[in-house]
């Protein structure tokens, strides 16, 4: 590997052919690098929550840093609700039945030594009319330290989702899917949408103008041979009229006068399948499907189908091939 492969940090000009790998490698280290932030700050969080467990828990000689008969005498002396004074109510209505203190002081006990409800006792925090009518009837809510926050997984996808972006000219393009979708447009626009798919269908094509009224793109305009002859709809995509008109010809003679390529029945689904290759089959370069200048042939197409097209879109093809890196067009 070499040193620019290494060590690149700049980003290269669009045109560059490395420019999306370095915007990958980037993006990998912020992601990577986001990662181990977020671990870190977990881990911290953790370990002082963990602290302040180990700090609420008994001593291991049994005895309790307060025992029982105090953290009463306590609620005693901050509550009205046992010294019958007028001072703010602080705390929910006492428990009806007095009787069981033994099952209040362990509920005060477990609130202090779990470290996941460390929070003040119910006597040291003001409460509503709506939480005394919970405590009373027994749907009182478990105090939660992250009540009201995103749980951390639900926190770490909201930063994901903020802040692993890339811009624009860096989202992969699948040409193949390009293809495919500007196929599709342009079958809607010819109205051929619903008989694409069948091998065995033929048609005229003499329209002029779409569903909607519209005039179609003088690229997409039928031919002669499109009026005349009977053809496969597959062939009113191709954007070149030219060569939709010898492939209509051509297709129209008996299987012996044809070329090899296209004297098997079903000649037509190898034209969609050399059309749709990913590699080398035929490519859309511009944000229009329906200008043809935006259209390229690969090596495979050329490889089957060069009889039927034209030199300029040959030349422009391979000009647009060697303008991102890749090798000229070879006819065979």
């Amino acid at each position: 590997m070499t040193e620019r492969q290494t060590n690149q940090t700049e980003v290269p000009p669009p045109q560059d052919p490395d420019r999306k790998r370095v915007l990958n490698v980037l993006a990998q280290r912020r992601y990577r690098q986001r990662q181990r932030n977020r671990m870190q700050e977990l881990e911290r969080k953790t370990a002082e929550l963990s602290g302040e467990g180990q700090r609420s828990l008994p001593r291991s000689d049994g005895s309790d840093s307060m025992s029982n008969e105090q953290l009463l005498q306590t609620r005693r002396q901050i509550s009205p609700a046992f010294t019958g004074a007028s001072a703010p109510r602080l705390i929910a209505p006492a428990i009806p039945n007095m009787h069981n203190i033994h099952d209040m002081d362990m509920q005060t006990n477990m609130m202090v030594s779990n470290p996941w409800t460390s929070a003040p006792p119910a006597s040291m925090v003001p409460v509503s009319s709506s939480a005394q009518s919970d405590w009373m009837s027994g749907t009182q809510a478990v105090m939660n330290p992250y009540h009201g926050s995103p749980s951390p997984n639900s926190e770490l996808q909201d930063l994901e989702i903020s802040q692993f972006q890339f811009p624009d000219d860096a989202l992969l393009n699948v040409f193949e899917l390009k293809v495919m979708r500007a196929s599709y447009d342009i079958a809607i626009l010819l109205q051929c949408e619903e008989t694409i798919w069948n091998l065995d269908f033929r048609r005229t094509f003499n329209e002029t103008t779409s569903r909607s009224g519209e005039p179609l793109p003088p690229s997409f305009l039928p031919t002669e041979e499109q009026q005349l002859i009977p053809h496969h709809p597959i062939l009113d995509i191709l954007p070149w009229p030219a060569v939709r008109s010898k492939l209509i010809r051509v297709f129209n003679r008996a299987p012996e006068f044809r070329p090899p390529v296209c004297r098997d029945p079903y000649a037509i689904a190898r034209l969609l399948q050399d059309m749709e290759d990913p590699a080398e089959g035929l490519r859309v370069n511009g944000p229009d499907g329906f200008d043809s200048d935006n259209w390229e042939v690969g090596q495979k197409f050329l490889l089957n189908w060069w009889w039927a097209l034209e030199c300029s879109v040959i030349e422009k093809s391979s000009a647009s091939r060697v303008s991102r890196g890749a090798e000229h067009l070879t006819l065979p």
